[in-house]
């Protein structure tokens, strides 16, 4: 699953990069491509947080700085990528 997610990764940047090529604006295939990576993980169950064993689930506080993390991780990129 995780070669997947490169390939789509680098798909994403390579119709990024080709922006001016393919006459589309750099952010079309970048929420494109943040929507489609959020839903393989969503969908796949990849282990993104992380299970407090003694209680045997998800801590809210835990969820709370772990989705700030990667959204920010993720904004993070794209706003990298619009300026590119």
């Amino acid at each position: 699953m995780e070669t997947i997610i490169i390939i789509v990764f680098l798909a994403g940047y390579l119709a990024i990069t080709l922006e001016h090529n393919l006459k589309i604006d750099k952010l079309i295939p970048a929420l494109a491509m943040m929507a489609i990576l959020w839903a393989m993980i969503a969908l796949t169950h990849m282990p993104v947080f992380e299970v407090n064993t003694e209680l045997k689930e998800l801590e809210p506080s835990h969820i709370d700085e772990m989705l700030l993390h990667h959204l920010g991780k993720t904004a993070e990129i794209l706003v990298f990528l619009l300026g590119a």
